[in-house]
């Protein structure tokens, strides 16, 4: 569709509305081999079949996991509790830390950005670092819990998979943005993310 941004943002505004969901939009023309090149092409198929498995009822929570974790051919890491959470908000953006202590009483150290960006050993050995695929999830549902929704004293899953197992765009294989996260949260990113950039 071609129009003007405001004539075009009303239909688009109106069609999620009624369709009850969400929608991508590309302001400007592209060509298609651009989209397969620069795109994360695939990524709502995978979606797609993440829900699929969350979503089945047979399942305990625990069995979803594992489901969900062999998709993106990842692993619980750990249960444990969450402990007190450091946060500082810096233009728009919640910088912080945390850890996840499991019962055994070792402490997992996660860092975020919004979104979560390392996970530490108990030992400090590197776990995962962005864009790996890190999530938090409620003990009792399986339900993801983004860090903006956590508290401290939630008992939760742990689960990581490397980037090399995600559908990514071209947008997070750029070094300047680690770079930045870097100094902003006072630990190494690009160090462990080997072969993902393309500059």
């Amino acid at each position: 569709m071609i129009a003007a941004v405001d004539s075009a943002a009303e239909i688009i505004r109106s069609s999620a509305s009624n369709a009850g969901d969400l929608v991508e939009v590309a302001r400007n023309p592209v060509e298609y081999r651009y989209l397969v090149r620069s795109s994360a092409a695939g990524c709502y198929s995978m979606a797609e079949e993440i829900g699929r498995e969350f979503t089945d009822r047979s399942l305990l929570v625990d069995e979803k996991l594992d489901h969900v974790c062999r998709v993106v051919n990842g692993r619980i890491i750990t249960t444990g509790t969450v402990g007190p959470i450091t946060i500082e908000t810096r233009n728009a953006l919640d910088y912080g830390h945390f850890e996840v202590t499991d019962s055994n009483g070792d402490k997992f150290k996660m860092y975020f950005c919004n979104e979560y960006m390392a996970v530490n050993s108990p030992n400090g050995t590197r776990l995962n670092t962005f864009p790996d695929f890190i999530v938090t999830a409620d003990y009792e549902t399986g339900r993801p819990i983004s860090t903006a929704e956590l508290k401290e004293g939630a008992e939760v899953y742990l689960l990581g998979s490397k980037w090399t197992n995600m559908l990514l765009g071209l947008g997070v294989r750029y070094r300047a943005p680690y770079k930045r996260l870097e100094d902003a949260l006072g630990i190494e990113m690009i160090k462990y993310l080997d072969g993902l950039f393309i500059d």
